[in-house]
């Protein structure tokens, strides 16, 4: 790896040391997972140091139980959604972070929620926010109260749709957005305060 990169080996090692610590195999971090986690940062123009890049290929990889092989498409997918959106890769990295566990465990792929990040980002929702909203809406949704409830149907956030099937974590994502967005609140359908109630 260090002979396809300027950065410095000292960098490179305390990326692999990482990875390790973060329960990735040595056999993983040598077949390519080291490799993708120097692109990565790389790709974010410094937005992502070693450290960081690694400590999120990690989270994905323990959360989604992926291999080495998998990596490539998880670093493709989250440099595709940064591109594409109005969220940078330090916020994607945050948010990411703080949800991928729980989504994980709701069986919801990791390209659902990599796009659902952007969505959000486009609306204005990202970093600490995006995430935290995200995994309160999941915890929510399993097990709600009756005030969360009343939040959800008043906004109308609902993994069901009209015939009483579960949507797609996108669709729910749009849902979230136009209610909740920049634009949502520049038009005065909730105010900035009120949007930090419901997403608290």
């Amino acid at each position: 790896v260090a002979s396809t990169t300027p950065i410095a080996l000292s960098g490179i090692s305390d990326a692999a040391n990482s990875l390790a610590r973060s329960g990735i195999s040595l056999t993983d971090i040598q077949n390519g997972v080291l490799e993708s986690t120097v692109k990565l940062s790389e790709a974010s123009g410094g937005e992502l140091g070693l450290s960081s890049a690694a400590k999120l290929v990690s989270v994905a990889m323990n959360a989604w139980n992926l291999s080495a092989k998998d990596v490539n498409g998880v670093t493709a997918a989250l440099l595709a959604v940064s591109n594409a959106s109005a969220i940078g890769f330090g916020d994607l990295a945050t948010a990411f972070q703080l949800v991928a566990p729980l989504a994980a465990s709701l069986n919801i792929p990791f390209s659902d929620l990599s796009v659902s990040l952007g969505v959000m980002g486009e609306s204005g929702i990202k970093g600490t926010i995006a995430g935290t909203a995200l995994k309160t809406m999941f915890e929510r949704l399993l097990a709600p109260s009756k005030s969360a409830a009343a939040l959800m149907k008043e906004y109308n956030i609902s993994m069901q749709d009209l015939q009483g099937g579960i949507i797609t974590l996108p669709e729910l994502i749009a849902r979230l957005s136009t209610a909740l967005g920049d634009q949502a609140v520049s038009t005065g359908k909730i105010t900035a305060a009120r949007r930090q109630q419901v997403l608290a």
